[in-house]
């Protein structure tokens, strides 16, 4: 249960130059209000156990991007969901099966470098999400998938959880926005949500120029970012000293998540092609694998402007 749990909660280039000088570029917006682009978004998952592979799915959509407002203080964007008019005729009736790729809109708001701050419109998207969870469950339901139901939705009855778990493909995206990367590589220190208890786990994370075209005004750039499994297995040891665990049975369950810690893996790779004049990013992809003992799930994701 603990494998499958923390994989649900969990979405090598060169570059050379003439000269060992360093070279940096930032990733800053520039957008213009009234603006508009055109996403398209694809999505792959696959999901192995044992090495064999136990399911395979690929979908994708669009988005419509607007720029609602550009200020000194930041910008407001709104992104809408829709489905290709070549997807809606191969699949009749995929439109009301998932209805939030059909026109569904999340509204944020963007530090003046294009850094995400806040979805505005969090419980619209939070419904939208919950009546498509609704639309593909039978009506004859038992109790106790109606508890799990109900627990599902309450586990997004806050703006926090919304934005990190239901807005994956604006997250990923404006990623870079504000960041500085170097054809060296610029490592750091982040953090990913826990499964296991309030602090988040500690991760590394590296981000590096690969690429740079001055003639065309783009640069390439790649975000790597794993998890510190010793990190993340010392904080959780701490956290049970604190919690100063006696009972046998919380013991024994306490060094089960130990030992599953010891075989869980996240890795992200996203990589971004992004115009300094404007600061779109024309294109980007990502990449997540988790493993956790036997169980292994890699999830991808590209974004291309139309």
């Amino acid at each position: 249960f603990a494998s499958t749990f923390l994989l649900t909660l969990v979405y090598s280039h060169s570059f050379a130059q003439a000269t060992e000088k360093d070279t940096t570029a930032s990733c800053i917006a520039n957008w213009k209000q009234g603006e508009e682009k055109v996403l398209v978004i694809s999505r792959h998952k696959e999901s192995y156990e044992s090495g064999k592979r136990t399911s395979n799915f690929n979908f994708s959509y669009e988005a419509i991007v607007s720029v609602l407002d550009s200020s000194k203080e930041g910008y407001t964007i709104k992104w809408v969901f829709r489905l290709p008019e070549e997807v809606r005729l191969a699949n009749p009736g995929l439109a009301e099966l998932m209805p939030v790729y059909d026109g569904m809109k999340m509204i944020f708001t963007c530090t003046p470098l294009g850094t995400f701050k806040e979805l505005i419109n969090w419980e619209e998207v939070r419904d939208a999400y919950v009546a498509m969870m609704e639309v593909s469950i039978p009506k004859d339901l038992d109790d106790t998938v109606k508890a799990s139901l109900d627990q599902a939705k309450t586990l997004f009855n806050s703006k926090e959880m919304v934005e990190s778990a239901l807005i994956k493909e604006i997250q990923i995206y404006h990623a870079p926005y504000g960041g500085e990367f170097s054809t060296k590589g610029i490592t750091g220190k982040t953090s990913l949500p826990n499964p296991l208890g309030p602090e988040p786990m500690p991760a590394t994370v590296m981000q590096k120029i690969i690429e740079i075209n001055p003639d065309s005004g783009y640069f390439k750039a790649t975000i790597n970012q794993e998890i510190d499994k010793q990190g993340a297995i010392t904080m959780m040891e701490n956290l049970f000293k604190k919690m100063n665990i006696s009972n046998d049975t919380t013991v024994i369950k306490a060094n089960e998540m130990l030992a599953t810690l010891e075989t869980f893996e996240i890795k992200d790779y996203c990589e971004y092609v992004i115009i300094q004049s404007t600061g779109w990013i024309v294109r980007m992809s990502h990449e997540r694998t988790a493993v956790m003992s036997e169980m292994k799930q890699i999830d991808k994701m590209t974004i291309e402007i139309k």
